[in-house]
């Protein structure tokens, strides 16, 4: 019910819900199948670009990291 009243993400309520996990928003925007054909050269301008975001730094470092072995960027955002 909170989130359909928009106080609280899904992603919020999750962390309420586990609090000694680090919840980040990850691999959203991309269908499953294109996670390993879709790899590019770092700095190509065809490379994908892949939103994550959480309230921990460390977490959205670790999915940079991941999103770099898919040969895929990370646009990050840190709450």
């Amino acid at each position: 019910m909170r989130v359909q009243l928009r106080k609280k993400t899904e992603h919020e309520l999750r962390q309420e819900q586990l609090p000694p996990s680090k919840i980040v928003k990850a691999f959203t925007y991309i269908q499953a199948p294109r996670i390993l054909t879709w790899d590019k050269p770092a700095g190509s301008p065809e490379q994908l670009v892949l939103a994550t975001s959480s309230n921990h730094p460390e977490a959205v470092a670790w999915v940079a990291r991941l999103y770099d072995q898919f040969g895929l960027t990370a646009s990050t955002t840190v709450r």
